[in-house]
C-alpha cells in the first residue's frame, strides 16, 4: 500500500497503544518522517477499511530496518502480524533487520519466538536503541536479522546507518 493513502492519526494512535513511550517519537516528529525517502508506513486494512495493523520500515541500500510493527488489539492472535512480516520478507531482496528487547520476561520471550518462527536470527552484538525523545535514555536491545546471522563488519555498517538515519546521530 502507498504510505500516503492512510490516516496517520489512526496509525499513530495504534503506535501509542502498542509501544512504550520511549519507543516512538512525538506526533510531530513521527509524522515528519513521512517526508524521509527511506521511511515508509505500510498499513493493513480490513474489509471495512479499518486499520488492522501497520509496519514502519526504513529501506536502505543493503537492508531494510523494521522499526515498528503493530496489530490492532481486537485482531491480535489472528495471524495479522505474521502476514505483515511475510509480506515484508517476500518483497525484500536484501537483509531485514529489527530490534527487540532482550528475552528476559514472558512477553519478550514470546516476541523472540514469534520472529524466530518467521526465520529471523538473533545476533550477539552489544546494541542500544538511541533515545527518540528528550530525557529518554539509551536502551539495550537485541538485533535480529533475516535470513541469516550477520557478521560483525556488516553489523557495524548497519548500526552506523541506523544511528545516523533512524536516530539522526552522526556519531556512535
Amino acid at each position: 500500500m502507498n504510505s500516503k493513502n492512510f490516516n496517520f492519526n489512526a496509525v499513530f494512535s495504534l503506535m501509542q497503544r502498542s509501544f512504550p513511550k520511549n519507543e516512538y517519537r512525538s506526533y510531530e516528529n513521527q509524522k515528519k518522517l513521512l517526508e524521509n525517502k527511506h521511511y515508509k508506513i505500510i498499513p493493513y486494512f480490513g474489509d471495512d477499511n479499518e486499520l488492522l495493523g501497520f509496519a514502519a520500515v526504513w529501506e536502505f541500500e543493503f537492508f531494510k530496518f523494521v522499526e515498528h510493527i503493530a496489530v490492532s488489539e481486537k485482531c491480535r492472535g489472528m495471524g495479522i502480524g505474521s502476514k505483515i512480516m511475510h509480506d515484508i520478507i517476500e518483497k525484500s531482496d536484501v537483509d531485514i533487520i529489527l530490534e527487540i528487547e532482550p528475552p528476559n520476561d514472558e512477553m519478550s520471550k514470546k516476541r523472540l519466538h514469534f520472529y524466530e518462527k518467521l526465520g529471523f536470527k538473533c545476533n550477539d552484538f552489544g546494541y542500544f536503541q538511541l533515545p527518540l525523545n528528550k530525557n529518554d535514555k539509551p536502551m539495550p536491545l537485541k538485533i535480529l536479522s533475516y535470513p541469516q546471522v550477520i557478521n560483525e563488519e556488516k553489523f557495524k555498517k548497519i548500526q552506523e546507518i541506523i544511528y545516523s538515519n533512524v536516530y539522526e546521530k552522526s556519531e556512535l
